[in-house]
Parts: C-alpha cells; structure tokens; sequence
C-alpha cells in the first residue's frame, strides 16, 4: 500500500484509531504547510466525518454506489 500514498498512518502502530480526533491531528502533521481546511477525508462511516469536520476537515461520504460521491468529489476540485 505504501507506494499508493506519500504515509500511512497505522493505528495500531501509533495507539490511535478513528474516530479520535488524535488521527486526524497525526494525519495533518505529516502534510507539513497543509491547513485543515485544505484536506479532504473519505470514509464511509459517518462518526468518522463528523470527527473530521470537527477537526476543521472537508469530509465526503463514500457509498456502494460511488457514482455521487466522485461527483462531489469533482465539484469539489473544480473550485480549487
């Protein structure tokens, strides 16, 4: 998996796992310059959203039918 992104956070290997906001923070430190607004986390658990957005996180909902969720997904970046 590691080859697909710049860092994987392993929750068992830190001690923290979702939905504390303590990933999100980890998440954030390792995209040095990145404010939370900036981000955007998927997932398909909602408590995990809410925690992002409390977290300052933009958050998409991703369903078995992904179809609307690529679509906000493309919306979103059109205004970037």
């Amino acid at each position: 998996m590691g080859e697909l992104f710049e860092f994987v956070i392993d929750s068992s290997a830190v001690g923290v796992r979702k939905p504390d906001p303590g990933i999100f923070a980890l998440a954030l430190e390792c995209l040095p310059g990145l404010r939370p607004q900036q981000a955007l986390f998927l997932d398909d658990y909602p408590a995990n959203m809410a925690t992002a957005c409390a977290c300052g996180l933009q958050s998409l909902l991703v369903t078995e039918d992904l179809a609307p969720t690529i679509a906000e997904l493309d919306a979103l970046l059109q205004h970037r």
